[in-house]
């Protein structure tokens, strides 16, 4: 199993109350009165919502794509290993090879919002059934609207079909690698998501009613990733992490955001009750989220309009920034131990 990630570069030495950074453009002129977009709005009734209501049910990320994220935008065709980084974990995804209806093939990769939403599913499923195997109903199109909850259109089904399998079949390896005086350790998983499977896709309205089980869309995953979302058998040592459904749906297609959420979730819930804040370089920051955009200057504008959009829907977040580095300060858990611990204990209850 590979080892906790550090992407700590400095220890800080402030500390602070609020979400603050050096370009905050929701920061209003004294005497104007500031002016919500629509999208804000919405995010900021979210944000009451998580705060005042508990959510129904909980839903879960996997730490290693929270610390080192798929592809926002497409790679390309011609790529042939995509590559991010963070710290000493290295993510190396080689596309799947996609078999057309025609006979013809493509390499695809899994890349924005949709192979996202649709490995949290994945992650909440398995820990909520505790088998390897997951039903998706009658087709792609039924599991989307029915259990992503993503409406979806005839012309998007074909395309959805390429992202789901992209996710499903891409081959994924996460890397470690340490060195202590003349010794180096290296530490590696190797994997695809699933196993095996079989997925209906039903381009026009047909295949969207409940199906019988022998009839249904299904997928068997990986062991090995299997055993990092629920833990080997007998150990409580999986790696999913709990984030709110609400949060996820508010962001929309923004995959650069939800990439950030699902960070920021992840580097409180790690720190115990967001004790521990972590100062990081741009540079690190921009390897480990935004491969795709060329320049770190770039990078950082749009990582700050993410996390200022993240930070509307997260109320206990608290960070700032300077020109050299983000500083995720003292917070609060996205989610409330109160909440976390009693469907810790009935998940547990299920696999005895």
């Amino acid at each position: 199993m590979l080892p906790d990630n550090s992407d700590v570069d400095t220890p800080p030495t402030r500390k602070a109350t609020s979400q603050k950074t050096e370009n905050d453009s929701n920061e209003a002129e004294p005497g104007k009165v500031l002016k919500l977009t629509p999208q804000q709005t919405k995010l900021l009734n979210v944000a009451q919502k998580v705060r005042e209501e508990k959510a129904e049910e909980l839903s879960f990320g996997i730490d290693f794509l929270a610390e080192t994220c798929l592809p926002v935008s497409d790679p390309g065709s011609e790529l042939r290993v995509y590559e991010k980084r963070n710290g000493k974990l290295h993510l190396e995804i080689q596309p799947a090879r996609i078999r057309n209806p025609d006979g013809t093939s493509e390499f695809i990769y899994p890349y924005g919002v949709y192979p996202r939403r649709m490995m949290i599913w994945i992650i909440t499923e398995a820990l909520r059934t505790r088998n390897p195997k997951l039903y998706l109903g009658s087709s792609l199109a039924y599991f989307m609207e029915n259990k992503l909850k993503v409406n979806v259109g005839g012309s998007q089904v074909a395309s959805l079909r390429k992202a789901t399998l992209a996710l499903l079949r891409a081959s994924i390896s996460v890397t470690a690698v340490d060195t202590t005086g003349n010794l180096i350790v290296d530490e590696f998983e190797n994997f695809h998501i699933a196993q095996q499977g079989r997925i209906f896709t039903h381009v026009g309205e047909a295949g969207r009613a409940n199906p019988a089980e022998n009839e249904e869309s299904y997928i068997q995953l990986n062991q090995g990733f299997y055993e990092r979302i629920v833990g080997r058998e007998g150990e409580d040592n999986g790696k999913a992490f709990p984030v709110d459904m609400r949060a996820v749906d508010a962001l929309g297609k923004d995959a650069l955001a939800l990439d950030v959420y699902l960070w920021t979730v992840l580097r409180v819930y790690k720190a115990g009750k967001g004790t521990r804040a972590v100062t990081i370089k741009w540079t690190t920051l921009h390897r480990q989220f935004g491969t795709e955009i060329a320049e770190t200057y770039r990078f950082k504008q749009k990582f700050l309009k993410a996390i200022n959009k993240v930070g509307l829907i997260y109320p206990g977040l608290n960070y700032e920034s300077d020109r050299k580095t983000f500083t995720l300060l003292h917070s609060e858990l996205a989610i409330a131990e109160s909440q976390i611990r009693p469907r810790r204990s009935r998940l547990k209850a299920r696999s005895a």
